[in-house]
């Protein structure tokens, strides 16, 4: 699986993440080189993947308060 998908994979996912570095540091964990980090420098993907981190909480709380 290419590095940018499994990023937003866990974004949607992964609890423990909440923040764009939690989720570079997953993907280390899950054997993922840091040179793939590359695709990450930019702001429009950073931007993307923290946007779906904050649905994701959002959607948790909305879940939680039911």
């Amino acid at each position: 699986m290419h590095i940018v998908q499994r990023a937003f994979e866990i974004a949607d996912s992964d609890r423990a993440c909440l923040k764009v570095s939690d989720i570079l540091q997953a993907l280390f964990q899950e054997g993922y080189g840091t040179g793939g980090r590359v695709h990450f420098e930019g702001n429009a993907i950073r931007t993307q993947l923290r946007t779906r981190i904050e649905k994701r909480i959002a959607a948790e709380k909305a879940a939680s308060a039911i």
